[in-house]
């Protein structure tokens, strides 16, 4: 068994999404181990475009088992909304395809509140987040 691991070092936007895209379809898994839904890619398949945030983009590869690990942040309703948005598509989302770690950690509305209000008390000094609580949790 072959493994790859695409691993960013730039704070994000490395184009980690994309290569990952470009190799999912030839992989039986594709883990997430860390991070959340504060960024995300777009994924053009069968001429649709998705907006990934959360789920790794093996989603959208039938036969490929998606797995979040526990060094991953869960909003669940971004989760149930990524997940419905596939569903409408076609693309199944069920336990068989996608296994999330037990130990994976929650990020609750209330995260979000406090993170947008940090955020604004910082004023220039501002960490600039994307006031979606990932910085209450990281």
């Amino acid at each position: 068994m072959t493994i790859t691991a695409i691993i960013g070092s730039q704070w994000g936007d490395e184009g980690k999404g994309k290569l990952v895209d470009a190799l999912s379809s030839q992989c039986d898994g594709v883990a997430r181990f860390n991070g959340g839904a504060n960024a995300g890619h777009t994924i053009v398949a069968n001429g649709a475009k998705f907006a990934l945030h959360l789920l790794p983009c093996g989603v959208l590869y039938p036969g490929t088992v998606n797995i979040i690990g526990n060094g991953t942040v869960i909003h669940i309703p971004s989760l149930l909304t990524e997940m419905t948005m596939l569903k409408n598509h076609g693309i199944r989302c069920g336990p068989d395809r996608i296994k999330i770690s037990s130990r994976a950690h929650l990020l609750f509305d209330f995260y979000q509140v406090i993170d947008s209000l940090q955020e604004t008390r910082r004023a220039e000094g501002s960490l600039g987040t994307t006031k979606r609580g990932q910085n209450i949790l990281c």
